[in-house]
This record gives structure tokens, C-alpha cells and sequence, in this order.
């Protein structure tokens, strides 16, 4: 017995001379894990909006980033979901923001025609922040916003630092003139001013009658 006690008291200090300089290199992980997998929800006001990292990318890049997040996540994007409360000045200023982008998507002809300042209100409102946990700058704030009319719904995912519409989603009870099946390269070419190669990369489009979606492959369903 007492030579079982010898050994113990031997090994001991070996095996904690061996495991302590382990022990930060394993909390390290275990955090940047926890960090990489979760998502943090909060209630933030203005002043949380313009804390946020002013993001170094331009609009490819950004799309990129989104992309990899709900792809293969090779770039290992964390996201941070922050559900906002706005006063009202405020979402009447964002509402005329997103006024000013499907403007520009209308005059392209890849967007219906409707009533927008008059007959949508939102309903729903999210900002969400992209960003490689060791350069904060590598970044894109989204706000993810949805208006409702009698008839239907408008989705858009639209940059919070820019104002450029990444995404949308419209649907109607009442039919429409669908657009053309070319709208996606449309939109990537004339309103993103991105490559053939990103637009072929990046995008996909679905319409219909009632339907028209133009958005990231990736985000289908986020």
C-alpha cells in the first residue's frame, strides 16, 4: 500500500506540471467555440446602432460574408441578432430609406409598382451584425425589416450603414406583372454594381403571379 502511496505522490505533481499549461489554451477554445456557435438576442436602442463597427468592405465582399454565414461558414462569421425597439421618428426615417432603394429597383423594372409610403407599415424589425471575430471591421450591419398591407408583405434586407438593399421578398394576394426572369442579373449588374461571377455566385430568383424573391443562395429561409 505504501508503495502505491509513493507512486501517487509522485505522479501527482508530473501529471499537474503536464496539464496546467493546457488548461488556457483549452478555455480559449472552449470560448471562441461557444462564441462562433451562439447567437445573442437583445434589446438595444439608437445609441447601440452607432456603436456599431464601421465595416471596411464594399458591397461583394459584404455579400460574401453573408453568404459564408449560412454556407460553409469557411471565414467563421459570428453573428449577433439584436431585436431593436425605434422610436418612431426613426423607422418613419428608415421607412424612407428603403422608399429611395425600391425607387431605384422600380425604375429598373424589377420591382411591382405599388403604393409603399401609404400602404405598408412595418411590423417586424431586426438588425443583425455580421463580423470575423478578430477584425471587427470585416463586418456588414443588416436591418431585416417587414412591411405588411391588406394584400400581402415586403421582406428587405437592406445594409444599415449604406442603405443598399441585399435581398427582398414581395408577395401579394392581387396578381402582378411578374418581371423578367433576368431580374436577379439586372439587380446585381445595375443596382449592386457587381460581377457576372458574383451574380452567378451569389444569387437566385423566384417569381411568380403573387411571388417574386430575389435574395442571397444562402439566406433561403433566415
Amino acid at each position: 500500500m505504501k508503495k502505491y502511496k509513493h507512486v501517487f505522490y509522485f505522479l501527482t505533481p508530473i501529471c499537474l506540471l503536464i496539464l496546467i499549461p493546457l488548461i488556457p489554451f483549452a478555455l480559449s477554445k472552449w470560448d471562441d467555440e461557444r462564441l462562433l456557435s451562439s447567437i445573442n438576442i437583445e434589446e438595444v436602442n439608437d445609441k447601440s446602432q452607432q456603436a456599431f463597427q464601421t465595416s471596411q468592405l464594399n458591397t461583394s465582399e459584404k455579400i460574401g460574408l453573408l453568404s459564408s454565414f449560412y454556407g460553409e461558414n469557411e471565414q467563421n462569421i459570428i453573428l449577433v441578432s439584436q431585436k431593436e425597439t425605434k422610436l418612431n421618428t426613426h423607422i418613419h426615417d428608415i421607412k424612407s430609406h428603403v422608399q429611395v432603394e425600391l425607387n431605384k429597383l422600380q425604375k429598373l423594372n424589377i420591382f411591382p409598382v405599388i403604393d409603399f409610403e401609404n400602404d405598408y407599415n412595418s411590423y417586424s424589425y431586426i438588425t443583425r451584425v455580421y463580423s470575423q471575430p478578430t477584425n471587427p471591421e470585416k463586418s456588414v450591419v443588416v436591418d431585416i425589416i417587414t412591411y405588411s398591407s391588406k394584400d400581402g408583405f415586403i421582406e428587405i434586407w437592406i445594409d444599415a450603414q449604406t442603405q443598399t438593399i441585399y435581398q427582398y421578398l414581395f408577395y401579394s394576394d392581387q396578381f402582378f406583372t411578374v418581371p423578367s426572369q433576368e431580374s436577379h442579373s439586372v439587380f446585381g449588374h445595375q443596382y449592386l454594381h457587381i460581377s457576372e461571377e458574383d451574380i452567378q455566385r451569389y444569387y437566385y430568383m423566384i417569381s411568380n403571379e403573387k411571388n417574386l424573391c430575389i435574395g442571397i443562395n444562402n439566406l433561403k429561409n433566415n
